[in-house]
């Protein structure tokens, strides 16, 4: 199972951030009631933000999209292949520049 950590850390100016995969690797060491509570407090929090629920949205749409043929989508994921992310989101964006 893929595991994902979220840390943050005060740094002084002009000293270099730690090392993310070092600091990952000792979250997932923790173990027992201790991960437990570590994955339920940064699963609140996300809820606090509302992020679960973007994260939960996020993921029903790619459930619907991935089995449903829209040729938006289809055009999307070619262009991003060909042409990379940022240009193909400009061209998917062009026939709704005049909405604004």
């Amino acid at each position: 199972m893929d595991e994902t950590a979220i840390k943050n850390r005060l740094v002084e100016h002009g000293k270099n951030l730690f090392d993310p995969h070092r600091e990952l690797n000792k979250f997932t060491k923790v173990e027992g009631v201790d991960r437990l509570l570590n994955d339920l407090d940064i699963n609140r929090v996300y809820e606090l933000m509302g992020t679960q629920n973007g994260i939960n949205y996020y993921f029903e749409m790619i459930a619907i999209l991935g089995v449903q043929p829209i040729p938006e989508y289809e055009r999307l994921s070619v262009d991003t292949v060909i042409h990379g992310l940022k240009k193909a989101l400009s061209r998917a964006n062009k026939p709704y520049e005049d909405l604004e």
